[in-house]
């Protein structure tokens, strides 16, 4: 008994017993649970088995009574097999086809009867397991029999296992409770040996030792015990020692960290900016590079309000409720302020501040402050010439615009007057043909009026009459058909009016009224469509943009070329848009020159009245208000050939984009343009794809 009263809630010994106790407890309910359920199973298969002898038999042999309406014989029957010789059927019941019950066994006479059992565990509680089953034969039905089946024999069975095996539980757990507390007594008295050990260690006795004797882990729990207590013993020398090492170190550390202090205060003296530590707007330190920017010495603002060097209290408190805010919430804040000398002058300063402890602001700020009035100075002088410069800008840019309008105008007094050129020839057939048959028509009429006029002057003057009539309304037609092109390619250069049109034919329109200024300089002109492309754009800025570089082309392109060639191709492009290559076979462009062709106001003919726009402005076009894309490639000798990639519905995906676009080229301004001594990879691609070579710059 004096072992057990070791075995205190709490302890190691008490905690292994339950907890061994637990787990066979749970081992034993769970094998107790399956036997339960395997005889419950063996339960269920028994009735199944006993049903599926009982109900055929009762069938056949209650059948002819039924349908012979014998129900005495019928309960003779069932008298006679409802018995002490059946242990398992207990009771049956007949009824005919219209539910009256005709004859019982096993049960009372009058009794009402019992529903059938819904499982075999309920039938186990009750005793009887019952069920109900048609009587028929040859598919038809005459009745229904109820009978049960006893579980007597089962439910004895299982109830039996049961308290065999709550019995051998039992006898188990007592068992290992025996077993287990001498394990756990000669377990545990060792390791409150060495917990005793242990805490005599840590109370500073490390000279105690246990007991190595024997094997296993007791032993070795010992031999652990005992080198503990010798590395504590050598730790403790070692820590003796150590202290009083670093006590002569802090010393050391001390002494230098004075001298480090006296540097850093040396060196924040000697900064050349400001800095100052503020507690409640209250001057707790400063640096003499501080006092010296406002002209006081640190000892007459140390204990100061920060008032001191500001040059009103209206500044004072609109910079305090600004910062102060942010200081305490922790925040590092910079900014610029102007602030006050001694003598009253004022500086401009750029400062950072933050808390000392973001957690606790009432310790105080520092605050680093830098001179920066010589760059205020110099902003303010930067912001005048910006100002300057920005006015020269827009007078630059309003010059600009008016050279825009004055190219514009040139490109449609190039193509009025190629028209009118053409106009001539057509226009000038028809007064000779109109006035040589007015002179037939008076010729005619005084032969009329002297009976001089015979069948054949007649029909002479209608012959030379139909034949005027017909040179008269081929020019005409000639004259229409000019005056058409003319029109709609004027009325879109000069207004800009988007609208669907052909680029092909408007290209052969537009080439049609500069043919005859060509032809008069004798340069060869070639158009080729490829492929037609419909564009829903703006037919009068293509014109320009065409005209233009036909022009640039007549200015530099030809000089010393002894047959010109001239060179237009449209074609459509996979990815939607539309391709125009110009070139020309004349002498090329410098490739130092090439660069800067789309630079405003840059040209090699400055001393033949050119301005340098040309080519500038057509950049503008055509990348900002028909969203394309210009290249030039020109080689010495070969010629030069312009690639532009126009969009064929600009601004559709972004109406109000449009307007700005326009706007830009209105302004003259540019974006990135492409210009390459070699061929460019867009161009030598279109221009390839066209077969067509090099055009000349401006």
């Amino acid at each position: 008994m004096n072992m057990f009263k070791h075995f205190k809630p709490g302890s190691l010994r008490f905690r292994v017993v339950i907890a061994s106790v637990a787990v066979e407890a749970v081992l034993l309910t769970v094998m107790i649970g399956n036997s339960v359920r395997l005889i419950d199973n063996a339960a269920q298969a028994s009735v199944a088995a006993a049903l599926a002898q009982a109900v055929p038999m009762l069938n056949a042999a209650a059948a002819p009574y039924l349908l012979e309406r014998d129900y005495s014989g019928l309960q003779d029957f069932l008298d006679a097999i409802v018995g002490a010789e059946s242990r398992e059927l207990s009771q049956v019941s007949m009824s005919e086809a219209s539910g009256r019950e005709v004859a019982r066994a096993g049960l009372p006479r009058g009794a009402a009867l019992a529903p059938p059992s819904a499982s075999v565990a309920q039938a186990m509680d009750e005793g009887v397991y019952r069920a109900e089953r048609p009587v028929a034969i040859g598919g038809e039905r005459l009745g229904t029999m109820r009978i049960g089946l006893s579980t007597r024999i089962v439910a004895d069975t299982r109830a039996a296992m049961v308290r065999q095996g709550l019995l051998i539980a039992l006898a188990e757990i007592a068992l290992s409770v025996l077993v287990l507390g001498l394990l756990g007594f000669w377990l545990t008295r060792h390791l409150e040996r060495a917990a005793a050990a242990s805490r005599a260690i840590g109370d500073g006795d490390y000279t105690i030792r246990l007991s190595e004797q024997g094997g296993g882990e007791v032993a070795g729990l010992a031999r652990a015990v005992n080198r503990m207590a010798q590395e504590v013993e050598h730790r403790e020398h070692a820590l003796h020692a150590l202290n009083t090492a670093l006590e002569q170190r802090v010393a050391e550390r001390t002494s230098a960290l004075a001298l480090s202090v006296q540097e850093q205060r040396t060196i924040l003296d000697n900064a050349i900016v400001g800095i100052i530590f503020i507690r409640d707007r209250t001057i707790l330190r400063c640096n003499r590079g501080w006092a010296d920017l406002l002209g006081y010495s640190c000892e007459e603002l140390e204990g100061r309000s920060t008032r001191i060097y500001y040059p009103s209290d209206e500044a004072y408190g609109c910079l305090g409720e600004q910062l102060y805010p942010s200081i305490a919430a922790g925040q590092a804040i910079y900014g610029e302020s102007s602030f006050a000398r001694r003598d009253g002058s004022l500086i401009d300063c750029s400062f950072q501040g933050k808390a000392i402890d973001p957690a606790d602001p009432s310790k105080g700020s520092i605050w680093v402050l830098q001179d920066i009035t010589a760059r205020k100075a110099a902003e303010r002088e930067l912001d005048q010439r910006t100002r300057a410069l920005q006015d020269s800008l827009a007078q630059l840019r309003s010059t600009q615009l008016q050279l825009v309008q004055a190219e514009k105008l040139a490109a449609l007094g190039q193509l009025v007057a190629g028209i009118a050129h053409e106009l001539n020839t057509p226009i000038g057939n028809i007064v000779t043909m109109t006035s040589a048959l007015d002179d037939m028509m008076t010729d005619a009429s005084d032969a009329l009026a002297r009976g001089q006029l015979t069948r054949i002057k007649f029909e002479r003057l209608a012959s030379e009459g139909s034949k005027a009539s017909e040179v008269v309304l081929r020019n005409a037609a000639r004259a229409a058909t000019l005056i058409d092109k003319f029109k709609l390619v004027a009325a879109d250069h000069t207004q800009d009016h988007r609208c669907r049109f052909g680029l092909g034919a408007h290209v052969r329109n537009v080439l049609a009224g500069v043919e005859q200024t060509l032809r008069g300089q004798g340069v060869a002109l070639t158009v080729d469509v490829a492929q037609e492309v419909q564009m829903d754009s703006y037919p009068g800025l293509v014109a320009q943009v065409l005209i233009g570089l036909v022009n640039n082309a007549l200015d530099h392109a030809w000089g010393g070329i002894a047959e010109p060639l001239l060179r237009v191709r449209v074609d459509a492009l996979p990815d939607g848009r539309a391709a125009m290559v110009v070139s020309d076979n004349g002498r090329g462009i410098a490739a130092t020159v090439l660069p800067r062709i789309f630079e405003p106001f840059y040209t090699t003919r400055r001393g033949a009245g050119h301005a340098g726009l040309g080519l500038h402005i057509l950049h503008n076009v055509v990348t900002a208000a028909l969203e394309g894309e210009i290249h030039v490639a020109s080689q010495a000798g070969i010629g030069t050939a312009v690639s532009l990639t126009l969009a064929c519905a600009p601004g559709l995906a972004d109406g109000a984009g449009q307007g700005a676009r326009m706007e830009r080229v209105e302004r003259g301004e540019q974006s990135s343009p492409s210009a390459q001594a070699g061929p460019p990879v867009a161009a030598t691609a279109t221009a390839t794809a066209s077969g067509l070579g090099p055009l000349a710059q401006s």
